[in-house]
């Protein structure tokens, strides 16, 4: 059994009324998909159903087998209770597929102050994939997982969490449980270079760079105009960026960093052979970063 939503699911009603099942109509109010078409035996969903009538309504969770609706809880009603509305079978009734309020979840209810989800709590194990796959209890205009992800018609991650992806680590925390290879980083594939060259980000990205080299190499810094027009969306101050220069090389190999216009530095920026060295991008303003040597 499985919780479903579903886009214009709606049938009627005439029996038995009361507080307990309905037995649908079995065909779709036109425009409409029926409820074996759209939800299928045996699974869950939310319900609202109206008596145009005497205005009476009720929405709740229930599930559907063979045509008959079973009630099973009621999340709110026009009398303004949680108790099941007894309906009339003097009466048509509307029944379809709904999405309540009180149980929707947006982006304004994920973080971390009080009354909101924490992110990792919300995205679940999507929070430690590459790429999403495709949920079948996603629809209307709702975004869902299969609406996330970078293939096409699907909205990149971090557009879709905008600010939130750069929020504190306060805001997400992960407490009881055993720690799985799902937390493991996946390691893009180095960059290994041979000659002197002015790094892309998607290079410093790789976040390990070899360089094998008999003559000396000068690894250039892209500017701080290129690295900001290279990030979508462009990162908040105070963001960095670390990377590994490994230096592979021979006889008169060294290996020297060298900054450009937007891109300062603290600490040497050499790799002599046979050494390796940690260092850290910062972005400090529009245009402008910092590169740290850290080991």
């Amino acid at each position: 059994m499985t919780f479903l939503l579903a886009d214009r699911v709606q049938e009627t009603s005439t029996s038995p009324g009361g507080t307990g099942t309905l037995t649908l109509a079995g065909s779709a109010v036109p425009g409409y998909k029926t409820f074996a078409n759209g939800i299928g035996t045996g699974n869950t969903f939310y319900y609202t159903i109206y008596d145009p009538v005497v205005f009476n309504w009720e929405v709740g969770i229930g599930s559907w087998t063979a045509n008959v609706l079973t009630r099973t809880t009621v999340l709110s009603n026009s009398l303004n209770t949680t108790a099941f509305i007894s309906f009339t079978n003097a009466n048509t009734l509307y029944v379809w597929v709904d999405y309540p309020a009180s149980s929707a979840v947006t982006q304004v209810d994920i973080g971390y102050a009080a009354n909101q989800i924490p992110l990792n709590q919300y995205l679940g194990r999507l929070a430690y994939e590459d790429n999403v796959t495709t949920l079948n209890d996603v629809a209307g205009i709702f975004v869902g997982v299969s609406d996330v992800g970078y293939q096409a018609n699907q909205v990149p991650l971090n557009q879709y969490l905008g600010q939130m992806a750069y929020q504190s680590p306060a805001g997400v925390s992960i407490t009881g449980g055993t720690v799985s290879a799902k937390m493991i980083p996946i390691q893009p594939t180095p960059t290994a270079l041979t000659v002197s060259a002015t790094l892309t980000i998607a290079q410093i990205q790789t976040q390990i760079i070899q360089v094998t080299s008999a003559t000396a190499v000068t690894l250039t810094m892209p500017t701080g105009t290129v690295i900001d027009g290279a990030i979508v969306p462009a990162i908040a101050a105070n963001t960095a960026i670390d990377f590994w220069v490994i230096n592979t090389g021979s006889s008169a190999g060294a290996v020297t960093v060298a900054v450009a216009t937007g891109v300062t530095n603290i600490g040497a920026l050499g790799v002599p052979i046979s050494t390796s060295a940690y260092f850290r991008l910062v972005r400090t303003a529009l245009n402008t970063y910092i590169i740290y040597r850290l080991v």
